[in-house]
């Protein structure tokens, strides 16, 4: 009899940094922690990586494509769990994961839903009971995103948990005696405040909104003492942001 094997999941490609590139490691780590075995456990990630590969596919949320492929991978082996970052539903892989007896966890780094109450919240709770294909479990990483399911979207409290993020202090700690360690880095003056961004550069992480703040601090042509510095985390991912500068400098 095959062992029990567990699929680890992301929406994005492999590699992608940042916190999602220490999630790779923190769900290997758990899948350990769960009593797999290193040879037992596989990946999927949307694009970037051999399909043909023995341990890893790529494997699109929504791609109609790729979850065939997925059926067939899964056909030939004995995947009991799946742990997928950010899987939410309606979503076409949970079909093909639900076909094979695969219990569905979801890792959700953000909020699921805006809060509903009332008459439109019990419509989220029996919309929630007639769903066949959806995960089993959601884990968060706070109270206020949980409460975005089981306040937004009726899943019921009991199929949700709370894993708190931590820090690490031994590493990471405030070096007073480097105070002025960015300032120098890059050349800012120490009396400048820096504002910092560090992050993928999509929309729906704000960035945009940083630079219009940005602007309207210099409009005026006063010197706000204020400098911005945003790192994103791909080649390219700076011309939307240069673009945007330039349509509002002219």
């Amino acid at each position: 009899m095959k062992h029990p094997e567990i699929l680890l999941m992301f929406h994005c490609e492999k590699n992608t940094g940042y916190a999602i590139g220490r999630l790779e490691a923190v769900f290997y780590e758990a899948a350990i922690v769960a009593g797999f075995k290193p040879d037992d456990i596989y990946w999927s990630f949307n694009g970037g990586v051999n399909p043909g590969g023995e341990k890893i596919i790529s494997c699109g949320y929504k791609n109609k494509v790729d979850c065939d492929a997925l059926d067939l991978f899964l056909s030939k082996r004995n995947i009991v769990v799946a742990l997928a970052f950010d899987l939410g539903y309606p979503a076409d892989v949970l079909s093909v994961l639900k076909r094979h007896g695969v219990s569905i966890v979801s890792y959700w780094g953000g909020s699921m839903s805006s809060i509903n109450s009332g008459v439109k919240l019990t419509i989220k709770k029996i919309e929630w009971l007639l769903r066949k294909n959806k995960p089993d479990f959601f884990v968060f990483e706070s109270k206020a995103m949980q409460l975005t399911a089981t306040h937004g979207r009726g899943v019921p409290q009991s199929c949700t948990s709370i894993v708190h993020l931590g820090v690490d202090t031994n590493k990471f700690y405030p070096a007073y005696e480097d105070f002025y360690y960015a300032h120098e880095a890059l050349g800012v003056d120490r009396a400048r405040k820096i504002i910092f961004y560090s992050g993928h550069m999509e929309e729906r992480k704000g960035v945009r909104i940083i630079i219009q703040a940005a602007i309207s601090l210099f409009e005026g042509g006063e010197d706000s003492g204020v400098h911005f510095v945003l790192c994103g985390n791909k080649p390219g991912e700076e011309s939307r942001v240069f673009k945007n500068l330039k349509k509002k400098k002219s």
